[in-house]
């Protein structure tokens, strides 16, 4: 239910009474102030896309404070887009106050049917244009209006009919934009591309800076990507924090074959909003393709954070890394990849690798065996060739009981730590190693003293027992396996 509040305006206080159509003349034509209310709905257009239609109302709202009937209605139009059962309330008070007769009331007529038409109410749409033309017949902003009425009602050929008279009689789409606009979006979706681009074209030829005819622009401009792009900057300049817009731009700059401004509007549109995983990934590939690899790695960072299961920016990352020559920050990343993939064949060969450098060489292994396992050549031969060179034994230990499976492993470590005496003679320590055995087969194994500190007799140790075959028992047994090591002339 609408709630109509009737202001006293007037000398003294009092209501002025109301003029009845049959006692007052119709004004001349130009008294409706056509031209002025047409500059009020480009700046509120304008408003709309730079985000000032607050500023805007303001203004507005304060040259209304003496409640002269037309500052009022034009306020009251600002209002509208953000509270139209406000602005209707006014505009109907105007038209009260205005004795129905003059340029205020026959606006406010317009705007109340614009909001009827906004309820779907369009039985009393009707009733305030004919209000309105009643107030000042035959003028082309009461034909428009039908014309938003028929649209509203599905009759598209009719409000076509109605907006290209109101075209016609207002002098073209420069006089009146807001029409052209209206009949440029009904021929649009009629399939008549050319004849919207014609009317947008006649817009902005007036009016350079009509944010929707820009946007109208650029989307019939699809086909042609330069010209988006160029009427998306020009639609930007309005509105530089349209986050939208700016990704809009990004595209079309990219498939307008310009990386470099592509790149750029990326930035931007990651800047205003950092947790847009695709603004960071478009950085990373155009960054790639302008040959800009500081910049790709920022990208690519930012995607792992946000992306938990981009692993194609991870690996694409640690190749930078590795040809940055960053071995430890390039394991790192690696290691992110492979905590989202386990079974990454790449990921794991290139991880084992670095770790075969870096001396891990029980990491190393593993990496190894897990790419191995997933049918990579390579990594069998990685394997068994870094398994040679530390001296595995090349079978599985075996064992009745477990201290002869002890006795034999002890046996391997012994020849490797003689092989190891004879580059480091004071090497020797203590590494003692807790495995938990089912069914035969070690499921789990850990590092409870290690004060010999060697890779290598650590890799054999560790991985020996893993391979090893214990007695099967029933349930889970537990073992603590030590190795001391001495070297011949003592510690």
């Amino acid at each position: 239910m609408l709630a109509i509040v009737v202001v006293a305006w007037g000398v003294g206080g009092c209501k002025t009474p109301a003029a009845t159509h049959s006692d007052t003349a119709a004004p001349p034509a130009d008294t409706v102030r056509i031209e002025e209310m047409t500059a009020l709905l480009d700046a509120i257009e304008e408003a709309k896309a730079r985000g000032t239609l607050a500023a805007l109302q303001a203004e507005l709202e304060k040259a209304a404070e003496g409640r002269d009937p037309w500052s009022v209605t034009k306020a009251a139009w600002a209002q509208m887009p953000t509270d139209a059962d406000a602005a209707w309330n006014r505009l109907h008070e105007v038209t009260v106050v205005d004795g129905d007769r003059g340029p205020p009331s026959y606006w406010a007529h317009l705007g109340m049917a614009e909001v009827y038409i906004r309820w779907k109410v369009f039985d009393q749409a009707e009733a305030q244009i004919a209000a309105a033309e009643k107030i000042a017949p035959g003028l082309w902003p009461a034909r428009a209006a039908r014309g938003a009425l028929a649209a509203a009602q599905g009759h598209t050929e009719e409000a076509q009919a109605h907006d290209a008279a109101a075209l016609e009689a207002a002098g073209g789409p420069g006089k009146a934009p807001r029409v052209a606009m209206a009949l440029a979006r009904l021929k649009l979706a009629d399939g008549d591309a050319d004849g919207a681009r014609a009317l947008v074209e006649g817009v902005l030829e007036a009016r350079p800076k009509r944010a929707d005819a820009l946007l109208l622009a650029a989307e019939l401009a699809e086909g042609d990507p330069a010209a988006q792009a160029a009427y998306l900057k020009r639609a930007l300049a309005l509105a530089p924090e349209n986050l939208e817009l700016r990704e809009r731009l990004a595209r079309a700059l990219d498939a307008a074959g310009d990386p470099k401004g592509a790149l750029e509007a990326w930035r931007q549109v990651a800047h205003g909003a950092p947790l847009k995983v695709q603004a960071w990934r478009e950085q990373a590939r155009l960054a790639r393709v302008v040959g800009d690899e500081a910049a790709e790695r920022e990208a690519l960072e930012h995607v792992a954070q946000l992306a938990n299961q981009d692993v194609e920016s991870l690996r694409r990352l640690a190749e930078l890394q590795l040809a940055a020559d960053e071995p430890v920050e390039a394991e790192e990343t690696l290691s992110r990849l492979i905590e989202r993939a386990r079974k990454d064949v790449p990921a794991r060969l290139a991880r084992g690798k670095l770790r075969v450098e870096a001396q891990d060489y029980r990491g190393a292994l593993e990496d190894f065996r897990v790419a191995e396992a997933q049918g990579s050549e390579e990594a069998a031969e990685a394997r068994k060739k870094l398994e040679a060179e530390l001296g595995f034994p090349g079978r599985v230990i075996e064992g009745k009981n477990p201290d002869q499976v002890y006795r034999r492993v002890a046996s391997v470590l012994f020849e490797v730590y003689s092989k190891r005496l004879e580059e480091m003679p004071r090497l020797g320590g203590m590494l003692s190693i807790r495995v938990e055995v089912e069914g035969g087969r070690v499921v789990h194994a850990e590092i409870e003293e290690d004060t010999l500190h060697d890779p290598a007799l650590e890799a054999v140790a560790w991985w020996t027992l893993m391979d090893a075959r214990f007695p099967k028992r029933k349930g889970r047994q537990e073992y603590t396996l030590p190795f001391e090591f001495t070297p011949p002339n003592g510690k």
